[in-house]
């Protein structure tokens, strides 16, 4: 049974002014409370435009950024035990203009 009190999600917005993936964790304490950890990065112009696989290595490769810097431990160790699972959440929020021919 996979324990869902810590989920990481990921969001790429494709909003006007700033498009992001945005990178949290979120750590379900009980009684309504929760913490959440975050980071955001920024897309490129040349990112929005590029061929889709490129976009979600990108998305990979910010994922394991934001795992290696909030989950790893001081020894080098990381707070998952082996073979632990961390659910992982995905949204989008893009904009986009349909094109007809």
């Amino acid at each position: 049974m996979t324990d869902y009190t810590r989920t990481i999600t990921y969001r790429l917005c494709n909003a006007q002014v700033e498009p992001t993936l945005r990178v949290c964790l979120v750590t379900l304490q009980g009684e309504g409370k929760f913490e959440i950890t975050q980071s955001k990065y920024r897309l490129t112009e040349d990112q929005k435009q590029d061929d889709g696989q490129k976009l979600f290595d990108f998305c990979a490769e910010c994922l394991k950024t934001f795992i290696d810097t909030n989950l790893a431990q001081e020894d080098g160790g990381f707070s998952l035990k082996q073979g632990e699972a961390l659910p992982l959440g995905f949204t989008v929020r893009l904009h986009y203009t349909l094109l007809r021919s």
